[in-house]
């Protein structure tokens, strides 16, 4: 069986790597709409035989902000023995972690394009969370009939 490594990395689609000094984020520059994201398709309903669910129990770690996030928890070598368990599909805001925030009116984020990380007014939702970010991360084997 061949192992695989299967992780949903932050929230934004973030890179892996912070910026160079200097440079602006990858999650304020408007131009990187994803980064190691499988290319747009048709949809197409898979063969039931040839499928393999990933729901369930995930490693999970909650940052507060972006630059905050484990940049490089993807990498095999990386441990996540220390994170909590979360269930996949959910919300983690339904598991206590970050504040839901159901509105657009007034925007949750200081309006300051592309910047989405400056200091909103203290009484937003947005104030000690400055775009929260979610890292998952599960390890699991390919049935032979996947492999190939």
């Amino acid at each position: 069986m061949k192992s695989a490594r299967a992780f949903l990395f932050s929230m934004l689609c973030l890179g892996p790597a912070l910026p160079l000094l200097g440079e602006a984020p990858d999650w304020e520059n408007e131009e990187v709409t994803g980064i190691n994201k499988e290319a747009p398709r048709a949809a197409v309903l898979p063969a039931a035989d040839k499928t393999m669910s990933l729901n369930g129990d995930w490693k999970f770690k909650f940052s507060m902000r972006p630059d905050e996030r484990p940049a490089d928890f993807y990498k095999p070598t990386y441990s996540v023995s220390s994170w909590d368990t979360i269930k996949v599909p959910s919300n983690w805001q339904l598991y206590g972690y970050g504040t839901a925030i159901y509105t657009n009116v007034p925007y949750p984020f200081k309006p300051n394009p592309p910047k989405v990380t400056g200091e909103p007014p203290k009484n937003w939702p947005a104030y000690k969370e400055r775009n929260s970010v979610g890292s998952y991360r599960r390890d699991f084997n390919l049935p032979p009939l996947l492999e190939g």
